[in-house]
Formats: structure tokens, C-alpha cells, sequence
């Protein structure tokens, strides 16, 4: 249920700028903005003064990558929406990045009630194939980050490449 909250409710800043004229390009950077901040918002929150800094750190700019870019596509395609009426798109945007988000919650879930089981903080005769797969689950937290910062570098090229094409053709301030 929380990535079905946030992922709607982290999109507040682009709704802000519903009814002026943008292009995708211009949700998506409206998007990882907001996602930024949101992510700012949530560590800020978040954050302790335990000796675990380090770690805390590492894990809340994982979390900010997928934030950013979750929020970033939702602003493209929520601009897509209003302009060109692909509210398909949208739902089916919606769909993905919910399951990015939701998909690492649970490996986080399960990290931490793993870790708890392994220190003996609570009681409870595991299954050895659990405990492994806890073991393993911080490797997919590290392959989710990874594979939402390459899509993030790719989605800016790409949408440069077609803004500076509007701009050496002199469609960049065009009615679209």
C-alpha cells in the first residue's frame, strides 16, 4: 500500500504545473525534482545519530536514486497525459514505477527481518532458504539502484538529444 501512496503523493510538484504548456522532457525534470525533494524530505526524517551513520547514508541515497527517477517518470507521463490525452501511459507509468517501489520495500522488509532473526532479536526457527535469500536480498537493493541510475542517465540523454534538436531546428518554443 505505501507505494501506491508515495508514488501518487510524491508527484504534488508537477501537478503544481498543470495547465501551462510542457513537453515530456519538461515533466520528467519537473518529476525528479520533486522526486528529490521528497527524498530529501523522507532522510531528513529518517535520519538518526546512531554510529550506523554510514550505512544510513548509503542506504537513503539508494532510496533518493529511486525516488527520482520513479517521480521523474511519473511527471513525464502525467505532462503526456494532459497534452496528448495518453492516460493509458500514465496508468500503465503508474503500474511500473509502484512495482520498482514496491519491489524495494519488500527487499528491504526482508533485509531487516532477516537481520533481526540472524542476531537472535527475535525467536524464531527460520527456514535455512529464508535466511539465505535475506543474505542475497541486499545484492537485488543494489541491482535496483543500479539499474534506476542507468536508466536515469539514459533518459537524460536521450531527452537532450531531442531537445537539442528542437533547438538547432528553432522548434524549441513552437506550439507543440
Amino acid at each position: 500500500m505505501v507505494p501506491l501512496i508515495e508514488e501518487a503523493i510524491k508527484t504534488i510538484g508537477v501537478w503544481l504545473l498543470w495547465g501551462r504548456s510542457l513537453r515530456g522532457a519538461a515533466g520528467f525534470a519537473a518529476g525528479a525534482i520533486s522526486g528529490a525533494g521528497y527524498a530529501l524530505f523522507e532522510s531528513l526524517s529518517l535520519t538518526s545519530s546512531s554510529q550506523e551513520w554510514a550505512i544510513i547514508v548509503v542506504a537513503r541515497a539508494a532510496t533518493a536514486v529511486i525516488h527520482i527517477l520513479t517521480t521523474a517518470l511519473m511527471g513525464r507521463a502525467l505532462v503526456l497525459a494532459w497534452r496528448k490525452k495518453k492516460y493509458s501511459q500514465l496508468f500503465f507509468t503508474y503500474f511500473g514505477v509502484v512495482l520498482i517501489h514496491g519491489f524495494w520495500n519488500g527487499l528491504t522488509l526482508f533485509v531487516a527481518f532477516t537481520s533481526i532473526v540472524d542476531e537472535q532479536l527475535l525467536n524464531i526457527d527460520l527456514p535455512s532458504y529464508i535466511l539465505a535469500l535475506g543474505r542475497l536480498a541486499p545484492v537485488g537493493l543494489i541491482f535496483i539502484t543500479v539499474g534506476c541510475f542507468i536508466a536515469l542517465i539514459m533518459a537524460h540523454r536521450s531527452l537532450s538529444r531531442g531537445l537539442s534538436k528542437r533547438v538547432s531546428t528553432g522548434s524549441l518554443f513552437e506550439a507543440a
